[in-house]
């Protein structure tokens, strides 16, 4: 298994300038990149894309290849397509590319997991999403084949989703409850709209007819707790039913 990391490290950034060899503890940001793709076990070889000469220095000192980008993939060129226009400047064919972006040094996922993952489960493209679940360039794989002829997506987005994945009747059994939860929760909210419309309801109708306060507080009042009660009996009663169905599937 042949793997090659780069490293994109334009020195052209407009928001923190010069981010990518800014030190942290002392050493380039970019280096920890370089660091972190050197623990691989793999057969990886690394390189460095930069239009600058600094980075070409950082390069040579650690021993990695540099690769000098053109001014057609700078600016606010798409990562992807630098990973590509490399690829396509080399001799070298590989497996699986993995893309570091220097700009997120503090990776906590050894890259061998990310490596192991994707060739256990045969994915084409794996990315990083952040404890926000939003993509992050922290890293992503892809296959070489499926990358060097662009099946890749070049504005790719993620959505955290906590939908229940079914393969056993445990799963089943979690999901039932989970939907009957929401259903619950639903039923609730769409009952106490329903109780309130009536309490107005019964205010409008019965405003007119009681001409004395006492007695209109007093039956009011009773109104309020005949549907307070009726409300917590029904509560009950579903609860009730629920743990019976929950017990059932067991």
């Amino acid at each position: 298994m042949k793997v090659l990391a780069i490293i994109p490290a334009k020195l052209d950034s407009t928001r923190l300038k010069n981010k990518n060899i800014r030190k942290i503890n002392g050493k380039p940001m970019v280096e920890y990149s370089i660091d972190y793709a050197k623990q691989s076990k793999y057969n990886l070889d690394i390189i460095i894309s930069s239009e600058n000469d600094i980075l070409e220095e950082i390069a040579n000192k650690n021993n990695v290849r540099f690769i000098r980008r053109s001014k057609e993939m700078c600016g606010d060129t798409e990562v992807v397509d630098v990973y590509i226009d490399l690829l396509n400047n080399i001799d070298e064919k590989y497996d699986i590319v993995v893309c570091l972006q220097p700009d997120n040094p503090d990776r906590e996922k050894p890259l061998d997991y990310c490596l192991d993952y994707m060739i256990k489960n045969n994915y084409d493209d794996i990315i990083t999403v952040d404890s926000d679940n939003r993509r992050s360039g922290a890293m992503r794989l892809f296959k070489y084949d499926h990358l060097i002829n662009g099946h890749v997506s070049k504005r790719i987005g993620c959505v955290s989703e906590n939908a229940t994945d079914i393969h056993y009747r445990k799963d089943l059994i979690k999901v039932s409850k989970k939907l009957k939860n929401k259903n619950f929760k639903r039923d609730r909210v769409a009952e106490s709209l329903m109780l309130i419309l009536g309490l107005i309801f019964c205010y409008l109708c019965i405003d007119p007819l009681i001409n004395d306060t006492k007695n209109f507080l007093w039956i009011f009042g009773m109104i309020i707790i005949g549907a307070g009660g009726s409300a917590l009996l029904l509560t009950l009663i579903l609860k009730a039913l629920m743990e019976l169905s929950e017990n059932r599937n067991k």
